[in-house]
């Protein structure tokens, strides 16, 4: 099965994968108390932590002319989906294992319907973006509806990594761990807490080869007014975007028979 015979088979049973994410999304809250609320608290924590470290303790109030919270909240968005997505699409098929060994079932849909479970919860962190741009005065600039593409940038990095690792986690248990300590060292990596303009010229090559990168400046560029589009990071970002989504599916068809008989 191809990348194109894959697509297709997602695009036929986007139904199913719709239905099993909102199904996903839902559970994600069974036997919480509190449920949904605690996917608002859990982002408002991690800014406030890095708000009160930054601003108050280490005195940074902007960066680049902008508030330093408002600056840093539209390039932690991006992220907490990433992350969200690619964590979850990881243990798609052993959470659904009793799916798997349903030979019939097309099992490679189970990835793209944890991360579009990760885009719904996503709507959570979109909608605190706004209540801030509210808040600082910031946002609606019609440069801002290209988040939307960039919202699907992250998509397709998120599905081309999420077939790749939910395939080898089945065999290689301990790419849950490898893959926390990843996303743990990529959000210092990513210029969330820095801009680019705060590392050498000479370094900003491995930036470009960042993909989180493009996408993280490509919200703040959109949101803030200054958008414009580098044809060479571009190219780089989706060279990248599509070398990971063939890896993946080739990776992922590889080992699919023999999916059920290790789960």
């Amino acid at each position: 099965m191809s990348i194109l015979s894959m697509v297709r088979g997602w695009i036929d049973s986007r139904r199913l994968i719709y239905s099993l994410a909102i199904s996903d999304f839902k559970n994600r809250y069974v036997g919480s108390y509190y449920g949904m609320l605690w996917e608002i608290l859990q982002p408002l924590s991690l800014i406030f932590l890095f708000w009160f470290v930054f601003e108050f303790a280490l005195g940074v109030k902007t960066i680049e002319g902008y508030p330093f919270v408002l600056w840093f909240i539209i390039g932690l968005i991006p992220w907490f989906f990433f992350s969200d997505a690619w964590s979850n699409a990881t243990n798609a098929l052993t959470q659904y294992s009793f799916l798997v060994k349903k030979m019939v079932f097309k099992v490679e849909i189970l990835p793209a319907v944890k991360v579009i479970s990760s885009f719904l919860t996503s709507i959570i962190f979109h909608v605190i973006l706004v209540v801030f741009l509210i808040i600082y005065g910031e946002g609606g600039r019609l440069s801002s509806l290209a988040v939307l593409y960039f919202l699907f940038c992250s998509l397709v990095l998120a599905m081309g990594l999420g077939l790749l690792t939910s395939s080898i986690v089945v065999f290689f248990k301990d790419m849950r761990q490898l893959l926390t300590i990843i996303l743990q060292f990529g959000i210092y990596l990513t210029p969330i807490l820095w801009p680019q303009s705060a590392i050498p010229e000479n370094w900003h090559w491995f930036i470009t080869l960042n993909p989180m990168a493009y996408i993280v400046d490509g919200y703040r560029s959109a949101i803030l007014g200054d958008l414009s589009f580098d044809l060479l990071s571009t190219a780089i970002f989706w060279v990248i975007a599509i070398v990971v989504l063939i890896a993946g599916s080739i990776v992922f068809q590889k080992l699919r028979p023999h999916l059920a008989d290790v789960l």
